[in-house]
Protein backbone atom coordinates (compact mmCIF):
# COMPACT_ATOMS: atom_id res chain seq x y z
CA UNK A 1 0.00 0.00 0.00
CA UNK A 2 1.02 3.49 -0.18
CA UNK A 3 2.77 4.95 2.83
CA UNK A 4 0.34 7.67 4.85
CA UNK A 5 1.39 10.03 7.05
CA UNK A 6 -2.11 9.45 9.67
CA UNK A 7 -2.81 7.83 13.10
CA UNK A 8 -5.48 5.93 10.58
CA UNK A 9 -2.60 4.35 8.70
CA UNK A 10 -0.36 3.88 11.79
CA UNK A 11 -2.80 1.98 13.77
CA UNK A 12 -4.10 0.13 10.35
CA UNK A 13 -0.77 -1.22 10.10
CA UNK A 14 0.94 -1.69 13.77
CA UNK A 15 -2.14 -3.39 15.58
CA UNK A 16 -4.50 -4.61 12.94
CA UNK A 17 -1.82 -5.72 10.52
CA UNK A 18 1.73 -6.23 12.06
CA UNK A 19 -0.13 -7.52 15.20
CA UNK A 20 -1.94 -10.46 13.14
CA UNK A 21 1.42 -11.35 11.36
CA UNK A 22 0.23 -9.69 7.83
CA UNK A 23 2.93 -7.91 6.40
CA UNK A 24 2.76 -4.67 4.90
CA UNK A 25 4.78 -3.10 2.10
CA UNK A 26 5.01 0.81 1.30
CA UNK A 27 4.89 1.67 -2.56
CA UNK A 28 5.74 5.06 -3.68
CA UNK A 29 5.90 6.90 -0.42
CA UNK A 30 7.29 5.51 2.54
CA UNK A 31 6.84 5.93 6.33
CA UNK A 32 9.10 5.66 9.23
CA UNK A 33 9.37 1.93 10.40
CA UNK A 34 8.78 2.87 13.99
CA UNK A 35 5.57 3.94 13.38
CA UNK A 36 4.36 1.88 10.49
CA UNK A 37 6.66 -1.60 11.21
CA UNK A 38 6.20 -2.05 7.70
CA UNK A 39 8.26 -4.61 6.05
CA UNK A 40 10.05 -2.90 3.73
CA UNK A 41 9.27 0.35 0.67
CA UNK A 42 9.82 -0.28 -2.96
CA UNK A 43 10.00 3.39 -4.80
CA UNK A 44 12.17 6.81 -5.36
CA UNK A 45 14.47 7.52 -3.31
CA UNK A 46 13.22 11.01 -2.64
CA UNK A 47 15.91 12.67 -1.26
CA UNK A 48 17.89 11.98 -4.11
CA UNK A 49 15.38 13.37 -6.18
CA UNK A 50 15.63 16.42 -4.12
CA UNK A 51 19.35 16.35 -4.53
CA UNK A 52 18.59 16.26 -8.18
CA UNK A 53 16.38 19.46 -8.41
CA UNK A 54 18.64 21.38 -5.95
CA UNK A 55 21.26 20.71 -8.26
CA UNK A 56 19.92 21.93 -11.08
CA UNK A 57 18.36 25.13 -9.63
CA UNK A 58 21.94 25.84 -8.34
CA UNK A 59 22.66 25.74 -11.99
CA UNK A 60 20.23 27.67 -12.98
CA UNK A 61 20.21 30.60 -10.81
CA UNK A 62 24.16 30.77 -10.18
CA UNK A 63 25.63 32.38 -7.24
CA UNK A 64 22.81 34.08 -5.91
CA UNK A 65 19.22 34.51 -6.19
CA UNK A 66 15.74 32.93 -4.33
CA UNK A 67 14.27 29.73 -4.80
CA UNK A 68 10.18 29.46 -3.48
CA UNK A 69 9.86 25.64 -1.56
CA UNK A 70 6.02 24.80 -2.02
CA UNK A 71 4.65 22.41 0.98
CA UNK A 72 1.64 20.94 1.63
CA UNK A 73 0.48 21.52 5.00
CA UNK A 74 0.53 17.51 5.31
CA UNK A 75 3.64 16.36 7.24
CA UNK A 76 3.94 13.17 4.55
CA UNK A 77 7.77 11.30 4.65
CA UNK A 78 8.47 11.41 1.28
CA UNK A 79 8.09 15.29 1.19
CA UNK A 80 10.35 15.83 3.96
CA UNK A 81 13.06 13.98 2.43
CA UNK A 82 12.41 16.01 -1.19
CA UNK A 83 12.98 19.38 0.85
CA UNK A 84 15.84 17.60 2.81
CA UNK A 85 17.48 16.66 -0.69
CA UNK A 86 16.75 20.28 -2.19
CA UNK A 87 18.32 21.96 0.99
CA UNK A 88 21.61 20.11 0.91
CA UNK A 89 21.96 20.32 -2.48
CA UNK A 90 21.43 23.90 -2.45
CA UNK A 91 23.91 24.48 0.02
CA UNK A 92 26.89 24.44 -2.34
CA UNK A 93 25.55 27.35 -3.16
CA UNK A 94 25.01 29.90 -0.26
CA UNK A 95 24.12 32.52 -2.10
CA UNK A 96 20.67 30.75 -2.84
CA UNK A 97 18.08 31.52 -0.38
CA UNK A 98 15.90 29.26 -0.10
CA UNK A 99 11.69 30.24 0.98
CA UNK A 100 9.63 27.52 2.22
CA UNK A 101 5.78 28.49 1.79
CA UNK A 102 3.53 26.34 3.43
CA UNK A 103 0.22 26.22 0.83
CA UNK A 104 -2.07 23.58 1.78
CA UNK A 105 -3.12 20.59 -0.90
CA UNK A 106 -6.02 22.68 -2.68
CA UNK A 107 -6.00 24.26 -5.78
CA UNK A 108 -7.27 27.45 -3.94
CA UNK A 109 -4.83 27.41 -1.13
CA UNK A 110 -1.91 27.16 -3.53
CA UNK A 111 -2.67 29.61 -5.68
CA UNK A 112 -3.62 32.07 -2.57
CA UNK A 113 0.09 31.08 -1.11
CA UNK A 114 1.94 31.56 -4.64
CA UNK A 115 -0.02 35.06 -4.87
CA UNK A 116 0.63 35.70 -1.28
CA UNK A 117 4.42 34.96 -1.86
CA UNK A 118 5.09 37.02 -5.05
CA UNK A 119 3.42 39.71 -3.13
CA UNK A 120 6.23 39.66 -0.39
CA UNK A 121 9.14 38.77 -2.31
CA UNK A 122 9.33 40.37 -5.82
CA UNK A 123 12.60 39.26 -6.62
CA UNK A 124 12.24 35.31 -7.18
CA UNK A 125 14.40 32.82 -9.35
CA UNK A 126 12.90 29.92 -9.17
CA UNK A 127 9.59 27.88 -7.94
CA UNK A 128 9.59 24.51 -6.72
CA UNK A 129 6.46 22.20 -6.16
CA UNK A 130 7.60 19.80 -3.85
CA UNK A 131 4.30 17.39 -3.09
CA UNK A 132 2.51 16.21 -5.97
CA UNK A 133 -0.70 17.66 -7.52
CA UNK A 134 0.41 21.63 -6.75
CA UNK A 135 1.89 22.65 -9.65
CA UNK A 136 -0.53 23.72 -11.85
CA UNK A 137 -2.13 25.88 -9.44
CA UNK A 138 1.19 27.44 -9.33
CA UNK A 139 1.85 27.83 -12.60
CA UNK A 140 -1.28 29.01 -13.20
CA UNK A 141 -1.11 32.10 -10.83
CA UNK A 142 2.81 32.94 -11.44
CA UNK A 143 1.42 33.18 -14.99
CA UNK A 144 -1.26 35.90 -14.31
CA UNK A 145 1.61 37.78 -12.21
CA UNK A 146 4.58 37.70 -14.99
CA UNK A 147 6.28 36.27 -18.03
CA UNK A 148 7.23 32.53 -16.75
CA UNK A 149 10.19 32.30 -18.42
CA UNK A 150 11.49 34.84 -15.61
CA UNK A 151 11.29 31.77 -13.19
CA UNK A 152 12.71 28.83 -13.40
CA UNK A 153 9.72 26.04 -12.45
CA UNK A 154 10.16 22.66 -11.43
CA UNK A 155 7.97 20.01 -10.07
CA UNK A 156 7.75 16.10 -8.90
CA UNK A 157 4.62 15.50 -10.11
CA UNK A 158 5.12 13.10 -13.34
CA UNK A 159 2.00 13.18 -14.43
CA UNK A 160 -0.01 13.55 -17.66
CA UNK A 161 -1.00 17.46 -16.43
CA UNK A 162 2.38 18.34 -15.92
CA UNK A 163 3.94 16.87 -18.86
CA UNK A 164 1.51 18.89 -20.44
CA UNK A 165 2.96 22.38 -18.65
CA UNK A 166 6.56 20.96 -19.85
CA UNK A 167 5.91 20.31 -23.69
CA UNK A 168 3.84 24.08 -23.07
CA UNK A 169 7.26 25.19 -22.13
CA UNK A 170 5.75 26.17 -18.33
CA UNK A 171 7.57 24.25 -16.74
CA UNK A 172 11.59 23.34 -16.94
CA UNK A 173 11.45 19.78 -15.16
CA UNK A 174 10.34 17.36 -13.45
CA UNK A 175 11.32 14.05 -11.74
CA UNK A 176 10.24 11.17 -13.63
CA UNK A 177 9.75 8.08 -11.40
CA UNK A 178 9.03 4.31 -12.46
CA UNK A 179 5.47 3.35 -11.35
CA UNK A 180 5.29 0.08 -13.45
CA UNK A 181 9.12 -0.85 -12.12
CA UNK A 182 7.48 -0.17 -8.36
CA UNK A 183 3.89 -2.27 -8.71
CA UNK A 184 6.33 -5.30 -10.51
CA UNK A 185 8.96 -5.70 -7.84
CA UNK A 186 6.77 -5.11 -4.97
CA UNK A 187 4.63 -8.15 -6.29
CA UNK A 188 7.92 -9.75 -6.60
CA UNK A 189 9.33 -9.24 -3.41
CA UNK A 190 5.68 -10.26 -1.66
CA UNK A 191 6.13 -13.51 -2.98
CA UNK A 192 9.83 -14.07 -2.57
CA UNK A 193 9.21 -13.07 1.18
CA UNK A 194 5.95 -15.65 1.35
CA UNK A 195 7.36 -18.35 0.17
CA UNK A 196 10.84 -18.14 2.53
CA UNK A 197 13.13 -17.10 -0.52
CA UNK A 198 14.04 -13.63 0.54
CA UNK A 199 14.60 -12.99 4.28
CA UNK A 200 15.10 -10.82 6.02
CA UNK A 201 14.27 -7.93 3.73
CA UNK A 202 16.01 -4.74 3.40
CA UNK A 203 14.11 -2.34 6.32
CA UNK A 204 15.90 0.66 4.04
CA UNK A 205 13.73 0.03 1.23
CA UNK A 206 14.67 -1.13 -2.58
CA UNK A 207 14.74 2.43 -4.62
CA UNK A 208 13.64 2.18 -8.18
CA UNK A 209 14.98 4.20 -11.05
CA UNK A 210 14.24 8.52 -11.28
CA UNK A 211 15.84 11.32 -13.12
CA UNK A 212 15.40 14.87 -14.16
CA UNK A 213 13.63 15.27 -16.94
CA UNK A 214 13.73 18.54 -18.38
CA UNK A 215 11.52 20.47 -20.99
CA UNK A 216 14.40 20.78 -23.13
CA UNK A 217 15.04 17.55 -23.55
CA UNK A 218 11.76 16.57 -24.40
CA UNK A 219 10.95 15.86 -28.28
Amino acid sequence: MQGLESDEFNKLSTVKAAGNGIPIFTIGNDVPVEKSLRRTYIGSDHEKAGRLIGEQLTKDIGKTGKVVLMLSDRQEDFQNKRLNGILEALKAQPGIEPIIVVAGDTREKVIAATNDIMNREPHIDGFVSVTANNASAMVQEIGKRAKLSRFHLYSFDDSVESRTLMKEKKLNGIIEQAPYTMGKQSVELMIQWLNGETFPLNYDGYFTEIGLLKADELP
